[in-house]
């Protein structure tokens, strides 16, 4: 018997003409959607924090001796220097090492912080650089421009502990003394110590003696 003919093959299935047309041009939308938004983020305008040169610049690394005097004396070389804050220690007032120094320009900032970028002083490298403005914190240069004194804390506290006191505050003093002592024998005995630490009495204060100028003005003051 003659073989029957093979089957004819099928072609393979092809998009409509629309559906082609309706892609190419959702694609060349979004092309020329992404070109708009580049065009429109190249001709916006910088912020004012990029566009203007910042005038601060950082100084670490300072030696001993180069305090706010010397810093304005020696970065003034380079021109005129509007604000200086040197960082200190709130209790002892010794420095921390690093400041902040606001010039008029920017251009003269750039320079300085260039030209003293690991500069050698008193042994120590300083580093120097330019800070922008946008991490310029509000409160950087709080209390510039003031000339540094130290706190004597010690004698503050030693002219409060020995001052003379009146009948009313020594006697508060002596029984909150006798409290305390009161306190601490009840700890002893709680703990099953028999033992008597035997706390001395509190002293009292002794009155300053009337000195020879109040002498004089009390014996001037009696009618003659």
């Amino acid at each position: 018997r003659p073989r029957p003919p093979p089957p004819p093959a099928k072609a393979p299935p092809q998009k409509p003409k629309k559906a082609k047309a309706q892609v190419a041009k959702s694609s060349g939308r979004e092309i020329v959607q992404r070109r708009q938004k580049s065009a429109e983020v190249a001709e916006a305008p910088q912020s004012t924090s990029d566009a203007e040169e910042s005038n601060v610049i950082y100084i670490g690394h300072i030696p001993h001796g180069f305090y706010e005097h010397q810093m304005r004396g020696y970065f003034s070389q380079f021109g005129d220097v509007t604000r200086l804050r040197l960082s200190r220690s709130k209790h002892t007032g010794k420095s921390k090492g690093y400041a902040f120094l606001e010039f008029e320009s920017g251009e003269v900032a750039k320079i300085a912080a260039e030209a003293m970028h690991d500069y050698l002083m008193f042994g120590q490298k300083l580093i120097c650089k330019v800070v922008p403005l946008s991490e310029v914190h509000p409160h950087t240069f709080k209390g510039a421009n003031q000339r540094f004194k130290a706190i004597p804390w010690r004698k503050i506290e030693s002219e409060r502990h020995n001052r003379e006191r009146s009948d009313k505050e020594e006697a508060l003093r002596q029984k909150r003394l006798r409290q305390k002592d009161s306190k601490r024998q009840k700890k002893i005995e709680a703990a099953g110590i028999d033992y008597d630490f035997g706390a001395p009495a509190a002293k009292t204060q002794p009155k300053a003696a009337p000195s020879k100028k109040r002498k004089a003005v009390s014996s001037s003051a009696q009618p003659a």
